[in-house]
């Protein structure tokens, strides 16, 4: 039981890590299409809908960064 668990979690941090990689390769994007990354303020969020306040970013997607932002691997906020 203890190998399956410890499998189970290093899969749990595996997935984190991958996903924290896509994050990194979309704020990139952001930061390409904005001259710069998302303000503290703004947060993650900026990249599901443009945001109102703080930097303007003139040529955003319209269609936003990403669908939605993801959670890690135990479905806990990544912090921006």
């Amino acid at each position: 039981v203890g190998k399956i668990s410890a499998q189970f979690n290093k899969a749990k941090v595996d997935a984190t890590k991958i996903k924290i990689k896509n994050l990194a390769s979309t704020l990139e994007t952001y930061r390409l299409d904005c001259n710069v990354f998302p303000t503290t303020e703004q947060g993650l969020d900026a990249l599901v809908t443009k945001p109102t306040g703080g930097r303007d970013c003139k040529n955003y997607n319209s269609e936003g960064y990403m669908k939605q932002v993801p959670k890690d691997s135990w479905d806990t906020d990544f912090v921006y």
